[in-house]
């Protein structure tokens, strides 16, 4: 928390409050789906599509306020981090004699770049998907407490199945690469060694152990397949079990 003292506070602090708010755009589907079902056929009017129009509006325009302003507080604090970091290392590697001149250029250039595109933005992503995901769970909650609690635990679960099932895929996916390399090779000594083969009589030998690789290579390829489709169906349910507790 270092960095903290450097950029100050108040900026960390408006931050996470903007972060907060924007976090709060998850919400936008659930608020009109509610407010759009609670209308009622038999009172249909004019007024009401008005009501509701103004409604989605109001959502819309707050939303999306505190996404921009969430954007322009993180800009703001990257710009921050940039600077101050930058500013440091100017200073400290001065001096320093262990550092080369291209070290030093590539500290203060390309390694700052990197730093900026492969940690800071990702942390900056990171925090705003925990809001997001603690928003969305205090809504569930405050809706209906068993499915808040079904909801937390198939999120908690879900990447469960997905490790197991990607890992049949790739086990399948290289037996398949195996019996693919294994036919191919077959095949190319087959026709390198055509003259041998006729000569000893070993035609026939030869050619059932390619269809045999070849079967083997094409049920390998089938199991793969299989597994593939097997694997995106278990997830397509999974992944609606758990959509459908969002919307409950």
């Amino acid at each position: 928390m270092k960095i903290c003292k450097y950029i100050g506070w108040q900026i960390i602090v408006v931050f996470l409050v903007a972060v907060s708010l924007n976090s709060g755009m998850i919400l936008m589907r659930p608020l009109l789906m509610e407010r759009l079902l609670n209308i009622k056929t038999t009172t249909l009017t004019m007024n009401t599509v008005l009501e509701f129009l103004v409604y989605g509006l109001i959502l819309y325009t707050i939303f999306y306020s505190s996404t921009l302003l969430a954007n322009f507080v993180s800009n703001h604090l990257q710009r921050r981090i940039q600077i101050v970091m930058k500013t440091k290392l100017l200073k400290s590697l001065f001096l320093r004699d262990e550092y080369m001149y291209d070290e030093k250029v590539s500290i203060l250039t390309q390694d700052m770049e990197n730093l900026y595109e492969h940690y800071f933005l990702k942390l900056d992503m990171l925090i705003a998907r925990i809001f997001s995901l603690i928003v969305t769970v205090l809504f569930i909650l405050c809706q209906d407490i068993r499915v808040g609690l079904m909801f937390i635990s198939f999120s908690i679960l879900r990447p469960v199945p997905h490790w197991l099932m990607n890992k049949k895929i790739q086990s399948s996916g290289a037996q398949y690469a195996e019996k693919q390399k294994n036919f191919h090779l077959k095949v190319g000594d087959y026709f390198k060694g055509v003259n041998t083969i006729f000569y000893n009589g070993a035609q026939k030998e030869q050619l059932d152990s390619i269809l045999k690789s070849n079967e083997m290579y094409e049920n390998a390829r089938l199991k793969a397949d299989c597994t593939t489709n097997l694997t995106f169906f278990l997830l397509a349910r999974l992944n609606l079990l758990v959509k459908y507790c969002r919307l409950r």
